[in-house]
């Protein structure tokens, strides 16, 4: 059923005086009750609301039938008002407009002073109940009514309302949060109580037109998005906008690529953590194990639903995860952004973008790869290099070595070296130095000369440090620069800085080094020095039984070569 036919269906229901119950079932957060509350306010305004009165309970937390009926009584509201909120007044109202009942009902409480036995509960919640009669009534939140609170009474109480008491009744759920005896109950009674079932599933591009109607200027790339992928779930999508603005003011002088990048992530991350039911995990979604830039898998035998959410990614115009998608998705987890850190990337996304918007984009060379299944091997590949060139600068090190990796399996392996070489020539001395360690997707580098040329650079660039004074400081504290630096060197020259050092310096020395043994492990730095340095001591043991004995002590046996 359409939404507008929902909505008509709605209307007609408010409009008649007839007794009756309706049940509107749909999945969480898709606006259920603000399609209801929607089509009320609009018979209100039409004047076609056929009842007097208007009750809204949840159920959530509520764990008996007492404290339902006590509910019902206190929310009530009148139509006619167009104010369905219940507050204080609205209950002192009800209560002066029905002053006849209400001097009946005490004159019964006086007159029957065993009336609790007879109502089966609480005496004013009884009395006040027996006031509801010839209204609407809505019973939200079925599924999370409380663990006491059993659903087949529930109905019973809605068959009651109906027959006994002239009432129209409306339920509200998400039937596939119900467990499975509390579904085997609701359907038992279903056809005996309801008399109009409607399941309420609107489309992404409904549910974005309420959640986004008041977003503001980036509504409808939001819109746009959270459509692409498939999202109806209209509290997600309010999530989603919040995370946005959180980021806009940001980045909103940075041109509209920066944007657009920006957002299509965080639409992609919010869906992932908000609705972890139905989307791919953010782990997977951030993670390139799975996926080059060339689209291969490192596992031939990927399981079929993740091969669907690679093709759902792919589709999306998600190719793969980057430095800047680490600190969106960090900060959509920890629900705030990073703002000096978006700053940083975003104006280093800006600068690639106007440097690249004349002679077209590296990204854009690969869409020839992606886009078709035409027997067009050398093409695409000779344009993949000639951008290759142009724009080697801004490419990122994940995505020089896709592009290797692509050129030496399809036998191009002397362009690949040309492309290697090409990258460093073209990135500046702090670039080109860069420690593959501290690299976030270090393990995606897979590429032996790529890497090989990182490891030379690196060290070619701190071959000036005085690595003992870094390690006799270590006790004392420590960078990312010095840990790296220490967790690439060869076991040899750990072997030559022991055997170099006598006295406290040697002590201060290893110390610092096996201190991260009793360390909650932090980064594959940390494991690697401790490592590294227990290999250069079981050298030294291996000399002499005298340094065997030596070294015991710090947990490398005798036995040990």
């Amino acid at each position: 059923m359409s939404t507008e036919l929902i909505k008509s269906e709605l209307l007609s229901f408010l409009g008649r005086k007839d007794a009756e119950v309706l049940c509107i079932s749909g999945k969480w957060g898709v606006g259920k009750t603000h399609v209801w509350r929607k089509q009320l306010e609009e018979a209100q305004r039409s004047e076609n609301i056929a009842l007097e009165r208007y009750s809204y309970v949840s159920l959530f937390g509520i764990g008996s039938l007492d404290d339902l009926k006590y509910a019902i009584f206190e929310n009530v509201v009148p139509t006619a008002t167009g104010d369905f909120n219940a507050d204080i007044n609205t209950l002192n109202g009800f209560i002066e407009n029905s002053s006849g009942s209400w001097r009946k009902l005490a004159r019964y409480g006086q007159s029957i002073p065993l009336i609790k036995n007879f109502t089966g509960g609480d005496t004013p919640a009884a009395l006040s109940f027996l006031t509801i009669r010839k209204q609407i009534i809505c019973i939200d939140d079925i599924e999370r009514r409380g663990s006491k609170l059993d659903i087949a009474d529930v109905l019973g109480l809605v068959s009651f309302l109906k027959e006994q008491r002239s009432c129209k009744v409306a339920l509200i759920l998400n039937n596939e949060q119900l467990d499975d005896k509390s579904r085997d109950n609701f359907h038992e009674h279903l056809d005996k109580v309801v008399d109009l079932l409607i399941s309420y599933e609107p489309t992404p591009q409904e549910s974005t037109s309420i959640a986004l109607e008041n977003s503001g200027n980036i509504a409808h790339s939001i819109s746009e998005l959270c459509v692409t992928l498939g999202i109806s779930n209209i509290r997600v999508i309010k999530k989603i906008d919040r995370l946005a603005h959180k980021v806009y003011p940001t980045v909103s002088g940075f041109n509209d690529g920066v944007l657009r990048k920006i957002l299509m992530s965080l639409v992609l991350f919010g869906w992932a953590f908000y609705q972890r039911e139905t989307a791919p995990s953010l782990d997977f979604i951030v993670s390139n194990e799975r996926r080059s830039l060339f689209g291969r898998s490192k596992n031939d035998n990927l399981p079929t639903k993740e091969a669907a959410w690679n093709a759902l990614l792919e589709s999306y115009g998600f190719w793969r995860a980057d430095e800047f998608d680490l600190v969106l998705a960090e900060g959509v987890r920890n629900g705030y952004f990073d703002l000096t850190k978006i700053l940083e990337h975003g104006r280093a996304l800006h600068e690639k973008m106007e440097a690249l918007s004349a002679g077209g984009s590296f990204e854009e060379a690969w869409r020839r790869y992606h886009e078709s299944f035409d027997n067009d091997h050398e093409e695409v590949l000779d344009e993949i290099y000639s951008s290759f060139k142009k724009n080697a600068k801004y490419i990122s090190p994940i995505n020089v070595n896709s592009t290797v990796e692509i050129f030496r399996d399809l036998h191009r392996n002397e362009q690949a070296s040309e492309i290697v070489a090409c990258y460093f020539e073209a990135l500046n001395d702090e670039k080109a130095s860069l420690n593959l360690n501290s690299y976030p997707f270090h393990n995606e580098i897979t590429d032996a000369e790529l890497k090989n040329e990182f490891k030379k650079r690196f060290f070619g660039a701190n071959k000036e440090a005085n690595i003992p004074e870094i390690m006799l400081k270590l006790k004392s504290g420590w960078n990312d620069s010095d840990l790296a630096l220490l967790a690439e060197m060869a076991v040899d020259e750990y072997y030559k800085i022991f055997k170099q050092h006598r006295g406290k310096e040697l002590r201060t020395i290893i110390s610092g080094c096996l201190q991260f043994d009793i360390m909650e492990p932090t980064s594959k730095n940390i494991k690697e020095i401790s490592a590294r340095a227990k290999d250069a001591l079981r050298r030294i043991a291996g000399e002499s039984r005298i340094n065997a004995h030596r070294v015991k002590k710090f947990g490398i046996s005798i036995e040990e070569k």
